[in-house]
């Protein structure tokens, strides 16, 4: 995934936008051999089969391929100089899954554990992503009834005073919705 691209569309239009794209596929297909295969999977999203790739040659890819993206300069045809990094998630055939659509869906939630540990890198799909994924889900699911369950009472409006320290005068109030959850408090 194309880190922060909504960005480049925003301020340089989808023209750019779409040559970027057209570019990375390009670096990744030069990031692979010829037997394996590079996708666009859909927005900035690309996907990409090793084939007959172990562990540490996914991972050296997935490294080759960020290293790769953060040094080139995008646009550059264009008198642009677009910095850019990805975000890529692994996942291996048999270790994390036997079918294309399992090792997609690991290999993505991978991919957004990169992007929420800082961008611009690379993670190996774990178990613990799934517990994490479904505790999120659950806790989602919680807060929805509450605020559909208003007698539940477990959702509390407080407010509190905003003070100006120099004079110890209250200059406003903030609301603040607490939740007081049936389970974790």
């Amino acid at each position: 995934d194309l880190d922060r691209f909504k960005t480049v569309n925003d301020r340089f239009g989808h023209l750019v936008g779409s040559r970027v794209l057209r570019e990375l596929g390009g670096l990744l297909q030069d990031s692979v051999r010829a037997i394996d295969t590079v996708g666009r999977y859909g927005g900035d999203e690309f996907t990409i089969l090793l084939v007959d790739t172990g562990l540490d040659g996914a991972l050296s890819v997935a490294d080759r391929i960020r290293q790769s993206v953060a040094s080139h300069s995008f646009g550059a045809e264009r008198g642009l100089d677009l910095r850019l990094t990805v975000s890529v998630g692994v996942a291996t055939f048999p270790t994390h899954g036997d079918s294309r659509e399992r090792l997609l869906d690991l290999s993505d939630k991978a991919m957004y554990l990169a992007k929420a540990n800082g961008r611009g890198r690379y993670e190996l799909f774990e178990p613990r992503m799934l517990e994490s994924v479904v505790g999120r889900l659950g806790l989602q699911s919680d807060l929805r009834r509450a605020l559909e369950n208003p007698d539940s009472r477990e959702l509390l409006l407080d407010y509190q005073p905003i003070v100006e320290l120099a004079t110890q005068r209250v200059v406003g109030v903030e609301a603040l919705l607490r939740w007081d959850h049936p389970v974790q408090g």
